[in-house]
């Protein structure tokens, strides 16, 4: 039976520990696009995701929004929000704090794109915080592919959507915490794993 030298135990050890310690920190917390039930004492934040084509493309399925990632600013920790949909109503039950929209991935088929669109929004604690309907345009596909993303304000309609559907809430708790800036314009990468078959490699990826 073969024996590890003490040195190189200890050497493994902490390398097993940094390894699980980066790891921890890499993964991000799932939230619900829209949470089982909501409480008056919970910190809320509603609105709507909603994405589109901005231009012509030779792709077969339109695009939508696989998922998107908050970080709260003062905690560090990551909140991934899995919505698989081209229109979702958003309704995130999230701890207190500033938060930046600082990853999104869109579908489109076997393709699959990253953005990093940097709009930002803010909590406040035992409220029902208004972020407003994301409008996500997604350009043609090219070498240089653009997303853009503007926030548009339907508070009326998303009230009544999140009291219709939360009853335990109130009107006195919503607060309109609209995400600033209200338009931004990024690139949109192309991500791994990416389709092996001829056919879609003609689309090169960005």
């Amino acid at each position: 039976m073969m024996t590890m030298c003490p040195r190189c135990a200890r050497v493994l050890s902490l390398a097993l520990v940094l390894v699980l310690s980066a790891w921890q920190l890499g993964c991000a917390t799932r939230v619900a696009p829209a949470a089982g039930s909501l409480e008056p004492s919970d910190s809320v934040a509603f609105g709507r995701i909603e994405v589109g084509l901005t231009g012509p493309t030779t792709r077969i399925y339109p695009p939508m929004v696989r998922f998107f990632e908050l970080t709260n600013r003062d905690s560090g920790k990551r909140f991934r929000v899995d919505v698989q949909a081209v229109d979702s109503e958003l309704f995130l039950k999230l701890p207190p704090g500033t938060y930046e929209l600082n990853r999104l991935m869109i579908n489109e088929g076997a393709f699959q794109s990253l953005a990093n669109p940097g709009p930002t929004f803010s909590i406040e604690p035992q409220r029902a915080n208004y972020v407003g309907t994301w409008r996500v345009g997604v350009g043609s596909p090219n070498f240089n592919r653009q997303i853009s993303v503007t926030i548009a304000n339907e508070l009326p309609a998303a009230s009544e959507a999140l009291l219709s559907r939360y009853p335990r809430l109130s009107s006195p708790s919503i607060i309109s915490q609209l995400p600033t800036p209200t338009e931004s314009v990024t690139r949109l990468y192309e991500t791994e794993p990416y389709p092996l078959i001829w056919w879609f490699r003609r689309h090169h990826t960005t």
